[in-house]
C-alpha cells in the first residue's frame, strides 16, 4: 500500500483496490507489477473479459477470472488422472499394453492372467509394459502441489 503512496497515473481503482490485489507500484506507472500473475495469466483474462462484453474490467474481475481458468486447469488435469488409472483395481496406472488390440485398459499387475481384451474380446497374443512422461503438465503440477 505504501508503495502508491503520492502516485498519480491513470488507474482507475483506489490504491486500496490495488495493494489488495496483490499488485506494488514501481514509481513508473507502465511498471505497476504483481506479487501474484505473471502477464500471460492478465493478457488472457483481459482478452476473455473483452470478449464477454467487458471492456474495462477492474482488478477484482482480473483476480476472478484468473482463478477461474486455474480452477478449471486443475478440475482437468484430476480428470486426466482418473483417465489414466486401471480400470479393475482404480490404483495403479494403466501400463499394459495388450496386443494385437491395442488397449490399453489396465495396469501390469491387474493384466496377469488376463486372455482376452476386456475391451473389445479379442485374445491377446502379448502384453507390453508402458509407461508415462513424468513430464506431461499435469503431472508436473501434481509434483509441484506436494
Amino acid at each position: 500500500m505504501l508503495t502508491f503512496k503520492n502516485t498519480t497515473g491513470p488507474f482507475s481503482q483506489t490504491p486500496e483496490s490495488l495493494a489488495a490485489a496483490g499488485f506494488y507500484f514501481t514509481g513508473r506507472v507502465e511498471y505497476l507489477q504483481s506479487t501474484g500473475f505473471s502477464d500471460d495469466h492478465a493478457h488472457i483474462a483481459v482478452r476473455h473479459l473483452n470478449q464477454t462484453g467487458n471492456i474495462n474490467p477492474s482488478i477484482e474481475d482480473l483476480i476472478d477470472c484468473i482463478v477461474l481458468f486455474q480452477e478449471k486447469i486443475f478440475e482437468e488435469n484430476a480428470s486426466l488422472r482418473t483417465i489414466l488409472k486401471c480400470t479393475k483395481c482404480r490404483q495403479n496406472n494403466r501400463n499394459a499394453l495388450f496386443l494385437p488390440s491395442c488397449h490399453l485398459m489396465l495396469c501390469m499387475c491387474c493384466a496377469r492372467g488376463i486372455r482376452f481384451c476386456p475391451s473389445c474380446n479379442k485374445e491377446i497374443t502379448e502384453t507390453k509394459e508402458t509407461c508415462f512422461s513424468e513430464s506431461l503438465p499435469f503431472m508436473m503440477k501434481e509434483n509441484a502441489r506436494k
